[in-house]
């Protein structure tokens, strides 16, 4: 699955608040899966900003935040496509 948004500025700035609103609490404000509820978890939330992460397709980050994993909610129905899709162009910019 190709993202339709164009990356850019507006499309990472937009992603940036869906993702301050939805991920900070467990994956971190920078994207290190070091958020104040990691503690609580069971499973690591992962870290956005490895090369692991960064060498998925973005369609396979689409259906990850979509439908969700173990403890991580499905955001289908909470989410647009688009705001999805602004949040994976957010996710491009986290690199260490």
């Amino acid at each position: 699955m190709k993202n339709p948004v164009v990356k850019g500025d507006a499309s990472s700035k937009t992603g940036l608040a869906i993702f301050t609103r939805n991920c900070v609490s467990c994956h971190g404000k920078t994207g290190q899966g070091n958020g104040v509820k990691v503690s609580t978890l069971k499973n690591s939330p992962g870290d956005f900003t490895l090369s692991e992460f960064q060498n998925l397709t973005d369609g396979d980050i689409f259906y990850r935040i979509k439908t969700g994993k173990e403890e991580m909610p499905k955001f289908e129905g909470k989410l647009t496509d688009d705001d999805i899709w602004n949040t994976i162009n957010y996710l491009r910019t986290l690199r260490r």
